[in-house]
């Protein structure tokens, strides 16, 4: 309990005895319970204290006030009529957006074991049951969607080999030019594999984790887009719309899909080391992968650059708190920002839910204007993916026109199949 004296010479219109006290007591996660001479009880976040502080200073006069309880706030709690209140927002998108990640990643794995059974008959000579292709499985062919991308602006020929896996693309890229890089927090497999990681990290290391000194992770996170500006340089500049076209018909690019299911069967001992080295790397240091290595992230970052919706802070709502740098994933220092401009920024909304201070960090569009209630915003963005899939699927950009007969020429040989640039 603290004692604390209101400043007489003040304008009493201001109720300068509930201000003072929350001056003085308020901010850095902390609940303010005021008690007057008459048992009055009122209560006021961080965010207002900034503002009274700034309208009545600090002077002290010399008239006894009542006394003041200062109560630490959770993470994420906020204060409303001097209680404390369950978060607006805390914990359960956390965790339903979690609970997507996870049941994606399910029927992600669902998808692969149908298209293990489908690869399966054709290496069986046709003696196991044929299952069939599931199309889906295309998304992990970002390079090839990436090259399909520029035939198809080139020419308006939409790949018929592999259109899936440019209509993925196509809606990853909508998606981040929407709402951010929210694909990555939101639906992507590799980005939840991350998380996991990261969380995992948090139980071992505590608040001893490591952090990757300044002067080593600005030139280790410019690596993703080495790494795209290579493959860009490559696919749109030094190769012709001819070289692009000849690709997209090889034997290799027409069972692309299934060398990759073959290179993760037969990891060589070289893949096998890469991908624990990287996964303890990401226990180590948070999403290791996604923050300095990945390309396909480096790419929406810089789409999502131009996304009219962006994280934004209401100065003057906000406490000041730091909870929000706290908990952001990509080390974003959200507390000196009014918008968040950011690549790095993957719209995963941590700091949303994890504010004390209701309303002092929303989803708003340009200028500060249209906030966005997090669950809208959530359901939006997995709205637009799965739209524009269904839509694909509805216009014939879905399907291969590969025939049972095609894969029965190829699968069995595949081995023979390299990279063109082999």
């Amino acid at each position: 309990m603290f004692s604390y004296s209101t400043c007489s010479e003040m304008d009493p219109a201001l109720g300068y005895e509930l201000f003072v006290a929350a001056v003085f007591a308020c901010g850095h996660s902390e609940i303010v319970i005021l008690l007057t001479a008459s048992g009055q009880r009122a209560g006021y976040n961080g965010g207002q204290a900034a503002i009274f502080k700034e309208k009545v200073g600090v002077t002290m006069g010399n008239t006894a006030c009542g006394q003041v309880t200062k109560i630490p706030v959770p993470p994420g709690q906020r204060v409303e009529a001097g209680e404390l209140q369950a978060p607006a927002v805390k914990g359960y998108l956390l965790y339903t957006r979690n609970a997507f990640q996870v049941l994606f990643g399910f029927y992600l794995l669902y998808l692969g074991w149908r298209f293990y059974l489908f690869v399966q008959h054709f290496e069986a000579g046709g003696s196991a049951p044929l299952t069939a292709r599931p199309p889906a499985v295309e998304g992990f062919l970002p390079i090839g969607a990436l090259m399909a991308l520029r035939y198809w602006l080139a020419t308006g020929i939409y790949d018929p080999v592999h259109p899936a896996a440019l209509s993925i693309l196509l809606a990853v890229l909508l998606v981040s030019l929407l709402f951010k890089k929210g694909f990555c927090s939101w639906i992507c497999p590799v980005g939840a594999i991350s998380e996991g990681l990261d969380r995992l990290g948090e139980r071992l290391f505590g608040p001893k984790r490591p952090v990757m000194p300044r002067w080593l992770d600005l030139p280790l996170r410019s690596l993703k887009y080495v790494l795209l500006a290579f493959f860009v340089l490559a696919i749109f500049f030094l190769m012709s719309v001819d070289d692009v076209g000849a690709f997209l018909n090889t034997p290799y690019y027409r069972i692309s899909d299934v060398k990759m299911l073959q290179f993760f069967l037969h990891l060589s001992p070289t893949a096998l080391v890469t991908l624990l080295a990287l996964a303890v790397l990401s226990v180590i240091y948070r999403h290791f992968w996604c923050r300095y290595l990945c390309p396909y992230g480096a790419m929406l970052g810089i789409v999502s650059i131009f996304s009219p919706l962006k994280i934004t802070r209401h100065t003057g709502l906000c406490s000041g708190c730091r909870s929000c740098d706290r908990v952001c994933p990509s080390y974003l220092k959200v507390s000196h920002s009014q918008r968040i401009w950011s690549p790095e920024c993957t719209a995963c909304l941590r700091c949303v839910e994890n504010c004390p201070c209701r309303g002092a960090l929303t989803v708003a569009g340009p200028a500060g204007r249209g906030r966005i209630n997090p669950w809208i915003f959530g359901g939006a963005l997995l709205a637009v993916f799965f739209g524009f899939i269904l839509l694909a699927r509805l216009t014939g950009h879905w399907q291969t026109i590969l025939t049972p007969a095609d894969y029965s020429a190829l699968i069995p040989y595949s081995q023979y199949f390299s990279h063109p640039g082999k």
